[in-house]
């Protein structure tokens, strides 16, 4: 009787180690099919950039995994030409160029005869889908790539180290603003009416450019300036390209730095209501504080920053410069 018990006993077992590990099997299978569908194939072609998302269970923004080739004419039949080739990717852009509403991607690369851009379009289906079978598709979790197949090329006489998108000549349509790092000149490609671009356009700096950025100083209705660092003869200079008229007939703002411009970037970095750039120029901190042009009292200037047990204080240089201006000022 014994012996009868220990044998169903184990029958049980045997029955419940059975089940658990067909379904671990199962699972397993289905978990691997579902990548697939949702990131497509693990195994990109020769060429392709691929992007590979963060936490994809994150709940407020669904990203997934995607190849991107980068060849130009079909992006999704054939690998990426130009890399193989010898093209070395350097930068990227968005912008809505040819005003449909969604954004298109610019990609810069560095080729043997200087530098050329891919231009891919934003898909419309990806953004605001109207075709059923798409939308039957992202009902299960299978969505639409976020760029058109067909890519459009532009090439350039240097490499694209900095590449920035931007209305530069404030006529309501995008540009594009590229330069090298070590030339001396920005190219600047003028949107036009179809959403394409005007051959390069050359705009000679003041010495080797270093860095390059892009941003708001001055509240010339939501304008965006131009901030290049350059290396002189004699030193460095930020130069900054600002104002309402077109940028490559506007003279530019050069303030001397003491050294070499490394990295740039605007915010708001003090309590009035322009945005100021940063400016890590030979190890040091400055501060290029935006202001109204129109403004006597609120011009722009340039602040270095000074130690304080705390870190650098520009705070209270700001607002002794201010009372000082507001002294300067108060007769006028």
């Amino acid at each position: 009787m014994k012996h009868l018990i220990s044998r169903r006993y184990s029958l049980r077992i045997f029955t419940v180690l059975l089940t658990v590990s067909l379904g671990a099997l199962v699972m397993a299978r289905f978990s691997a099919t579902a990548s697939s569908v949702l990131f497509g194939s693990q195994t990109a072609p020769k060429g392709a950039i691929t992007a590979r998302a963060e936490n994809p269970d994150e709940p407020w923004i669904k990203l997934s995994s995607r190849s991107l080739a980068t060849n130009p004419g079909s992006a999704a039949a054939q690998p990426d030409a130009a890399v193989s080739n010898g093209a070395t990717p350097l930068s990227l852009a968005s912008d809505d160029f040819n005003g449909d509403g969604f954004p298109d991607l610019v990609c810069g690369y560095a080729t043997g005869q200087g530098g050329m851009l891919t231009i891919y379009r934003g898909n419309p289906e990806a953004f605001s889908p109207r075709d059923p079978e798409i939308l039957r598709g992202i009902a299960r979790a299978q969505f639409p790539n976020p760029f058109l197949t067909s890519t459009q090329t532009l090439q350039l006489p240097e490499a694209p180290s900095f590449l920035a998108a931007f209305d530069v000549d404030r006529d309501g349509k995008p540009d594009l603003v590229v330069a090298a790092r070590g030339s001396n000149n920005l190219y600047v490609l003028k949107g036009n009416e179809l959403g394409g671009f005007d051959p390069a356009q050359s705009l000679v700096v003041p010495g080797e450019i270093t860095s390059l950025a892009t941003g708001k100083m001055d509240r010339d209705e939501g304008l965006t300036d131009l901030a290049v660092g350059v290396s002189t003869a004699t030193g460095s200079e930020l130069v900054l390209y600002s104002g309402r008229q077109d940028l490559t007939k506007t003279a530019p703002s050069v303030h001397d730095l003491p050294g070499e411009i490394s990295a740039l970037s605007f915010g708001r970095l003090d309590e009035d209501q322009f945005n100021d750039l940063a400016i890590l120029s030979g190890g040091q901190v400055s501060i290029l504080h935006g202001g109204n042009q129109f403004d006597a009292a609120n011009q722009v200037y340039l602040e270095s920053g000074c130690p304080h047990r705390d870190g650098l204080d520009f705070g209270r240089r700001r607002r002794a410069h201010r009372r000082a201006r507001h002294r300067r000022y108060s007769s006028v």
